[in-house]
């Protein structure tokens, strides 16, 4: 017995030991963030994604590896263009924000819906940094089916790229937020939309469900990251493929068009592009 309470007591001295070096960091960094800002003049830390030169906010500049979804990168980038109006739904950091308000310059608009407080405070600063604040709307809304409240889930880490309206894994505690639909946002800015990027950790099927006036409208570039473990309805992919249908866009992955039974057979996380069936040539664009 003595020698399990020994043990017991070693390693519970072992995990105190190792949560105080994890709090002494978190506050060394902390305390470094304003020398930093400093040295840096306030320009945020340059760093270079997919090859594309961004400035971050010091605390979170090494989020992001320098290659990141390269395939939504370049797809952002083609249809994305001059004058557009377009929308980032789950902004997180702004990383797409800028790339996409690059290519609408000098007269697009880009609305960037980041429901979370603490990941829109660095949004915006971001956007600042890269000097993009005239052509960026920082939206603090959830995008969903319907305008009007719902719960929006967090985790407990700073600026976590999971948080949602569906409750994850992740998820430590709920906070009230505004919804509203795509739909109902176009509508009131008369806007005509050219690409939507949607990242939205298993609320995706809500959103595209309150964009279809939208897509039939407008029938935008789409971006979609798909959750299927975060879905409720395992209809999901019938229902993705028709609303694409009858707005006349057709679904790829990888550069290449993808047949029903391929999007509906998706089980993991997947990121699928949807673009006007008749600019389709064979299996790509």
């Amino acid at each position: 017995m003595n020698d399990v309470g020994a043990k017991d007591r070693r390693e519970k001295k072992t995990k105190d030991t190792s949560l105080a070096r994890k709090w002494l960091r978190y506050v060394a960094r902390r305390a470094a963030y304003p020398l930093i800002e400093t040295l840096t003049a306030h320009r945020g830390i340059l760093r270079r994604i997919n090859g594309e030169a961004i400035r971050f906010p010091v605390p979170w500049c090494r989020y992001y590896p320098s290659i990141y979804e390269p395939a939504k990168h370049s797809f952002l980038r083609f249809h994305c263009g001059p004058g557009s109006d377009v929308l980032d739904i789950g902004a997180h950091l702004g990383l797409f924000t800028v790339v996409m308000a690059r290519c609408v310059a000098p007269s697009g608009q880009v609305f960037s819906f980041e429901p979370s407080a603490d990941t829109r405070l660095a949004l915006v600063k971001t956007v600042k940094l890269n000097c993009c604040q005239h052509l960026v709307s920082v939206r603090p809304e959830a995008v969903s089916s319907a305008s009007g409240q719902a719960l929006f889930y967090c985790a407990e880490t700073p600026v976590c790229n999971s948080n949602s309206l569906v409750a994850g894994e992740s998820a430590a505690f709920g906070t009230t937020v505004q919804t509203v639909s795509v739909d109902d946002f176009v509508s009131a800015h008369r806007l005509k939309v050219a690409c939507i990027k949607i990242d939205a950790e298993g609320s995706e099927i809500e959103i595209l469900r309150g964009a279809r006036r939208t897509m039939e409208q407008c029938r935008p570039a789409l971006a979609v990251e798909i959750h299927p473990k975060l879905l409720s309805d395992p209809t999901w992919g019938d229902e993705l493929w028709e609303l694409a249908r009858v707005c006349g866009l057709s679904w790829m992955m990888d550069g290449k068009r993808l047949s029903r039974e391929e999007l509906v057979s998706q089980r993991e996380y997947v990121e699928v592009q949807a673009v006007r069936t008749e600019l389709l040539r064979g299996d790509g664009l």
